[in-house]
């Protein structure tokens, strides 16, 4: 559950209007709409939301303004000032109420013709998730439909997003100790409440923990049932995506090991790495730290074999078949075989997404596609991605900052989700 505890900052107005998008990086560079909010580029976090066409600008989750994504024009709202993007086809909406000292935010949900369906009543709420989602009042969560009508009565203590059927909910024991269980869309507890934590399931298993006896996690993981179908011995998990879920434990000088598991428990690549991260585009950053205590990062497969050699200071995930690498202090992309495709000249650098990274050099920002040829010229304090929804998806619009000003840019790479 994403605690929403914000404090208004009234909407301001965007005057500028939106360029239509190019068809092809070849037509030129992408027009950027000036935004008159000023904003911490640290905090910055902005939201499209396609089916009203427009964007939602907020610093952290503090509502700056609301823009039509047409006019540019500030987007105002009686009934609501933020609006978080769409699932299952309702928008979580909500407001701020002053009463002298006192801020409370209320929560409702809207349809895609922006009309209220479920009233702004809420304390807290999420998104919706295979048709439910969670909404608190008076402290007390529990699980409303698309026509908010209350499926699974405001009884508990935590409640998270719905996942093969089954939801995690928490509640507090006679000694104030959080009990995880899962209930399923009718409300019965299917799992009982006996875990200190649970998370979403993700290909059939989902990761569960217990305080051991020094007051330490110790995860495992799972089925549907409630039967544990991995032990609870490992100090971290992830979700399982594509047969694979990467693990910690601790080794006696209590450093993290990390490696990865199968669905079955087996270990399928050892536990011998200082970092590791999840496989993207049949690959896996790993990292451990040299003899000097600085970190060396490459890349492995799904069988282990060290693919690219632990030889750079920083890595990214693979995304549109590049990765951004660094070393001695530089920058820049390799394929999946490790060849250098775009040099090693840049101060800092970041993921490709449909097509477009964020580079950086001399301390301003811009962006270039894959070829390594630039789109957006670096000539700004800052930049990110505009994300179309809660789970940070990205790729058709991104910003630049400079000065206090915000500007916004459609992807000419981009071809839908």
């Amino acid at each position: 559950m994403k605690k929403r505890m914000l404090s208004l900052v009234l909407a301001l107005l965007l005057t500028l209007t939106v360029a239509a998008p190019a068809s092809a990086a070849g037509n030129g560079a992408p027009k950027i709409t000036w935004l008159t909010p000023s904003a911490d580029p640290d905090r910055l976090t902005i939201y499209y939301i396609p089916e009203l066409d427009m964007f939602s600008l907020c610093e952290y989750l503090t509502p700056i303004a609301m823009a039509d994504a047409q006019t540019g024009r500030t987007v105002t709202s009686e009934e609501y000032d933020l609006v978080y993007p769409f699932s299952d086809g309702l928008a979580l909406v909500r407001k701020v109420e002053v009463n002298g000292s006192w801020t409370n935010y209320k929560y409702g949900y809207i349809d895609a013709t922006g009309a209220v369906v479920v009233p702004l009543e809420y304390d807290d709420a999420d998104d919706f998730s295979e048709g439910l989602a969670p909404v608190c009042k008076d402290d007390k969560y529990g699980y409303i439909d698309a026509t908010g009508a209350v499926v699974v009565p405001l009884e508990y203590d935590r409640a998270r997003d719905f996942s093969n059927g089954l939801a995690p909910v928490g509640k507090y024991d006679a000694d104030g100790n959080l009990k995880y269980g899962y209930i399923d869309a009718t409300g019965a507890m299917v799992i009982p409440l006996e875990y200190d934590n649970a998370r979403s399931f993700s290909e059939g298993l989902a990761p569960v923990a217990k305080y051991d006896a020094n007051l330490n996690w110790k995860y495992g993981y799972i089925d549907a049932t409630g039967a544990v179908v991995i032990p609870l011995e490992y100090g971290e998990t992830s979700g399982f995506s594509d047969g694979l879920a990467n693990v910690v434990k601790y080794d006696a000088n209590v450093n993290m090991k990390y490696g990865y598991i199968d669905a079955a428990g087996a270990v399928v690549l050892p536990l011998e790495y200082d970092n590791a991260s999840g496989f993207s585009e049949g690959l896996a950053r790993v990292g451990r730290k040299d003899a000097d205590g600085n970190w060396k990062y490459g890349y492995i497969d799904a069988a282990g074999a060290v693919v690219i050699p632990l030889e750079y200071d920083d890595a990214s995930g693979f995304s549109n078949g590049l990765a951004s690498v660094c070393k001695d202090g530089k920058y820049g992309y390799i394929d999946a075989t490790g060849a250098v495709v775009i040099p090693l000249e840049y101060d800092d650098a970041s993921g490709f997404s449909n097509g477009l990274a964020p580079v950086c050099k001399d301390g301003k920002y811009g962006y270039i596609d894959a070829t390594g040829a630039v789109v957006i010229p670096l000539e700004y304090d800052d930049c990110g991605d505009v994300y179309t929804d809660t789970d940070r998806t990205h790729g058709h619009f991104f910003y630049v900052v400079k000065g206090i000003s915000i500007g916004v840019f459609e992807n000419p790479y981009y071809e839908g989700e």
